[in-house]
């Protein structure tokens, strides 16, 4: 994919020498954003800007604050037009770290059908920590409110690799509930993934009560 760059002077004009075959054109500023198929901006000569919205809410792990994790929102801005096969839609996404109390705000992102996740990468992990992403759906001027995680007990297992693992193999583990979400479209999303350390420990901090398929993956 090629991405083409430029700016717009004081009047809000731009110009743009196109490579390639791009499909769509975007515009980010503080504003705000705008999304739009090229040939429709080539048609009228212009992109509208549209309000950010915002995403808000807390991670815990238990009864404590997720601190030191971050959480990620993403909301389809552009989606295909009937009219129109064979055009991808167009994916916006910002991330911002969870405070000291659990709460988390990201102010910039744009209006749709979208969801949020947290992670935690820990130094020297090749893995993060995730917990089950929520959907939720964000509009200018009402704050998506989302809660990730909650209630739980610390979970802890061993692996025992095979004798013949490729050197720099990365295990990684998953607990997916064994009853679907009733909202998720797939219970992957539901599943709480976790890094295996190179001596085969793992653990989670916090898994709410439940039956549990667990999952070991392996990738080099």
């Amino acid at each position: 994919n090629t991405s083409l760059t430029t700016f717009t002077d004081a009047r809000g004009r731009f110009s743009i020498s196109l490579r390639g075959r791009p499909r769509w054109i975007a515009a980010v500023s503080d504003a705000g954003y705008s999304v739009a198929w090229l040939a429709d901006v080539q048609s009228s000569g212009k992109l509208v800007l549209q309000p950010w919205c915002m995403v808000q809410g807390t991670v815990q792990l238990g009864a404590e604050p997720a601190v030191g994790w971050r959480v990620t929102a993403s909301a389809t801005v552009a989606r295909r037009p009937k009219q129109r096969p064979g055009r991808e839609p167009v994916d916006f996404e910002g991330s911002a770290p969870v405070a000291d109390n659990g709460t988390f705000k990201l102010t910039r992102v744009p209006a749709g059908d979208g969801s949020a996740e947290a992670t935690r990468l820990d130094p020297g992990s090749a893995e993060p920590f995730t917990l089950p992403i929520v959907d939720c759906t964000v509009a200018p001027g009402a704050p998506a409110t989302v809660q990730l995680g909650g209630p739980g007990r610390r979970v802890t297992g061993h692996v025992t690799f095979p004798a013949s693992v490729p050197a720099g193999t990365v295990y990684t583990g998953s607990l997916v509930p064994l009853i679907p979400h009733p909202t998720q479209r797939n219970n992957y999303y539901n599943a709480y993934r976790f890094p295996i350390n190179s001596d085969g420990s793992w653990h989670f901090a916090a898994i709410p009560p439940g039956r549990y398929t667990l999952a070991i993956r392996g990738e080099h």
